[in-house]
């Protein structure tokens, strides 16, 4: 940052800035997740002017938050003005696009594609049927004679099953026009009537708290922003409001990277590319995990300035289903003790962005998730994330194990032995879901804990908007029941036009007030007799945890990557010769340049690996280290590790290390590049070291483009992309991917690829490897897939 007039004053927020010039309003470059807080902590309001760097997604963090800002504007700020966003055109329709999804919920028509597709998958609809189908959803949310018809059934306050009576002959009707649907199924109707009910339902609900009554989503969205588009030579002009004469003149020559001029003078220039990063603790104290209760990471609202976010784990057999993410997740993990291997899977409640802001961040860094929401919800999200990162929905959808939730029905959660979720829809402006979490334990007894989403939730009104036909009386009695009867109830107190107040909660008996813990705070929480306000880190806890089990057996270990190809026999021998060791935190286990005689895997607990005098990364359950000084023909030590805290290691020697059959770790495994994070994953090193070493010399021909057997990741070193006429398309280095790599056929085909530099080494795979990686490292694939996606754009040129 250098600022050349001292009248010029620059607030450095956390990854994002502020610039206040004399004569213009203030300005704030970029609108990273938290922004919003920030301005609240210092008690200023938010400025009409933003300038979005090129790049919102750095190394796997999620710097885009725009949703807060509008919201603060609607609904928060005073003085009512439009915002000023100056960006490219690209992230114009990408914003527009994400505020669509957040501000106004799904259309009529993405409500209806989602609840059917899976009806659609299990039917195999052919390519063209598909495409009728969906035209087919598009004319039916169109019907306006249907919704009208169950409207004024509703203000009659009928069930459900009324409705399903009156909806089941009208889809009979459309289905014997249809024969190409009438042959999926033999009675499909009811199918139909269903699905079409629930989507009318949400969308009654959703207009309830519609922002679009008077005018359409494009309107709205003109009246409450004015775009401004960089220009070819990458940049654009802000005028002062109060003097539309004064005018600055703002260059991004490079992302996050900016110089500002007034008159054809450089008044400052900013540079804030490299990532803020919350700081990790000295210490950290192990969360002693509950067989079942919950833990809260945060307990505030979006707009709360001293809360993080709302986000909880709720343990279930000693393992934690985390409800939301805010972004920056990871690390308050890591400052209470908790793993990610602790995290089993992950409920999205909905897609605005103080709830779902972390999933993109987990999605992108760590390994693969385990998502239960509903199908519309997750479509949203899909959406929304394909805008923030350009990865089209279907290659995000393939980085994520999705569970599918659907009202009244009770799923097991996967790799769980006797616990189920069930899922229902919350009250609130976009669907949003709430759940019941029931654990049956040994001797037949079910424990409950409950969690209401975001909703609104207000008897009178709700009785209200039942009177004025909204509701189904089913639905008008699901949504002032489904949590009650838990043993432990979480529930929202956001308040304002979209949330819970805490006085509705009020007239609940005493009985019920004993189980409630209180989140998604907006005002300071009080003390009270019955209500408990939760409090950021604490656990509460239904079952306490049983005595702990031996922390090496051998199923955590097979579990582990490094280890997945070493037989039974190999396994059981390495446990009875390897010793588990204990360190205290802040002892060190090696320094670097030491002779390495033994490598390490993490049992239990947090160990710091340095490079250079710097943390590096943080290690946990799970992981391992200290296998380069025993694989490879340089003995010393690379970092030094030291245990952050209390640590439990198996420490495996040089010689059993090698006759187990483990794989060969090279240095370069850790150097290879990704888009998406600053550190390689242990457990992708690994799997990487089962492949074969293949070495080239300069000029020495990988492979021609009838050669498609093989699949190399380059370690280092550089090769050449050529035509069929020698001609020169690009150049490959760490971190690239060369031969047949199933989702991208055509590349070798159309290419020759030869050594540059004076030698290149790449590991060897069989494309059902490669394949097997990009299903479980979701940042490989990603890093693959943009590197790739360039290189066929190159290609295409040819």
């Amino acid at each position: 940052m250098r600022v050349l007039d001292k009248k010029i004053n620059v607030y450095e927020g956390y990854n994002f800035r502020v610039l206040e010039i004399p004569g213009f309003e203030k300005i704030t470059f970029g609108c990273p997740p938290g922004i919003v807080k920030d301005f609240a902590r210092r008690e200023e309001e938010l400025t009409p002017h933003y300038i979005l760097p090129t790049r919102t997604l750095v190394k796997g963090k999620n710097n885009f938050d725009f949703e807060f800002i509008v919201y603060s504007f609607l609904f928060i700020r005073k003085q009512k003005e439009k915002i000023s966003v100056y960006c490219t055109q690209d992230q114009r329709r990408r914003l527009e696009a994400i505020m669509s999804e957040t501000l106004f919920g799904p259309t009529f028509h993405q409500l209806l594609c989602a609840q059917f597709s899976s009806w659609i998958r299990h039917n195999n609809f052919t390519r063209s049927e598909h495409s009728r189908f969906i035209k087919y959803l598009e004319t039916l949310a169109r019907d306006k004679k249907l919704t009208q018809r169950l409207q004024g059934m509703l203000r009659e306050q009928v069930t459900d099953e009324d409705l399903l009576k009156a909806l089941t002959p009208f889809f009979k009707k459309v289905i014997q026009t249809k024969s190409w649907i009438k042959k999926k199924k033999a009675n499909p109707a009811t199918t139909f009537a269903r699905h079409y009910l629930q989507c009318f339902q949400l969308q009654q609900e959703m207009d309830l708290f519609s922002l679009t009554r008077d005018c359409s989503r494009e309107e709205f969205l003109d009246r409450l922003m004015e775009f401004h588009i960089f220009g070819k030579d990458k940049s654009v002009t802000v005028a002062s409001r109060s003097n539309p004469k004064k005018k600055l003149k703002v260059v991004q020559f490079q992302p996050s990277c900016f110089e500002i001029y007034e008159s054809g003078k450089l008044r400052a220039e900013l540079d804030f590319h490299r990532l803020d990063t919350p700081p990790i603790p000295d210490k950290i104290e192990l969360l002693k995990k509950p067989r079942m209760g919950a833990t809260f990471l945060g307990v505030g609202s979006g707009f709360c300035p001293n809360r993080r976010n709302s986000c909880m784990i709720l343990w279930v057999e000693g393992r934690g289903v985390m409800v939301d993410a805010f972004s920056d997740n990871n690390e308050a993990l890591l400052a209470y003790g908790i793993t990610e291997n602790d995290i089993e899977a992950m409920f999205l409640s909905h897609v605005h962005s103080d709830h779902d802001s972390g999933f993109i961040e987990k999605v992108l860094s760590g390994q693969r998730l385990t998502v239960m929401t509903s199908r519309i919800i997750f479509e949203s999200f899909l959406r929304k994330i394909e805008a923030i990162t350009l990865f089209p929905c279907d290659v995000i959808e393939s980085f994520i194990d999705f569970v599918e939730l659907e009202p009244g029905k009770k799923v097991k959660v996967p790799g769980y032995e006797s616990t189920w979720i069930e899922f229902d829809y919350s009250l609130h402006s976009i669907p949003s879901g709430r759940l019941r979490l029931t654990h049956v334990d040994p001797k037949g007894k079910e424990h409950v804990i409950s969690h209401s989403g975001d909703t609104k939730y207000d008897r009178s009104l709700i009785h209200r908007w039942y009177d004025q036909g909204i509701f189904s009386m089913n639905r008008y009695q699901k949504i002032m029941g489904f949590i009650w009867d838990a043993d432990l109830i979480i529930h929202e107190v956001g308040g304002g036009q979209l949330h819970t107040e805490f006085s509705a909660l009020a007239e609940l008996s005493p009985e019920i007030a004993r189980k409630m813990v209180l989140t998604h705070q907006h005002k300071n929480s009080i003390n009270h007799p019955y209500f408990h306000f939760a409090q950021e880190g604490e656990t509460h806890t239904l079952l306490s945890a049983p005595r702990k089990r031996s922390v090496a057996p051998l199923t955590f270990l097979k579990g582990i990557s490094l280890f997945q190809e070493v037989s039974q026999a190999n396994l059981k021998n390495l446990l009875k010769k390897s010793r588990v060791v204990e360190y205290n935190a802040g002892s060190i286990i090696f320094t670097k340049n030491d002779i390495g005689e033994s490598f390490y895997v993490i049992l239990e607990g947090f160990a710091e690996i340095i490079l250079g005098g710097q943390m590096n990364a943080v290690y946990e359950r799970g992981m391992f280290f200290g296998e380069l000084a025993i694989t490879t023909g340089n003995p010393l030590r690379r970092g030094t590790v030291k245990a952050l805290s209390n640590l439990t290691l198996l420490e495996v020697p040089k010689q059993l290390y090698l006759e187990s059959k483990l794989p060969t770790i090279l240095d370069d495994f850790y150097r290879l590049d990704n888009h998406f994070s600053e550190v390689v994953r242990p457990s992708l090193v690994a799997s990487l070291g089962f492949g074969s070493l293949a070495h080239w010399k300069k000029g020495d021909s990988i492979f021609a483009s009838k050669d498609i057997d093989s699949v190399y990741l380059l370690l280092s070193g550089k090769v050449k992309v050529l035509t069929g006429d020698g001609k020169k398309i690009a150049f490959l280095s760490s971190g690239d991917i060369m031969g047949e790599v199933p989702e991208w056929r055509s590349i070798v085909r159309k290419a020759e690829i030869r050594a540059e530099s004076d030698e290149v080494f790449a590991v060897e795979l069989e494309p059902d490897q490669i394949s097997q990686l990009f299903k479980l490292y979701p940042s490989f694939y990603g890093t693959v897939y943009q590197k790739i996606k360039k290189l066929e754009a190159r290609l295409a040129k040819t």
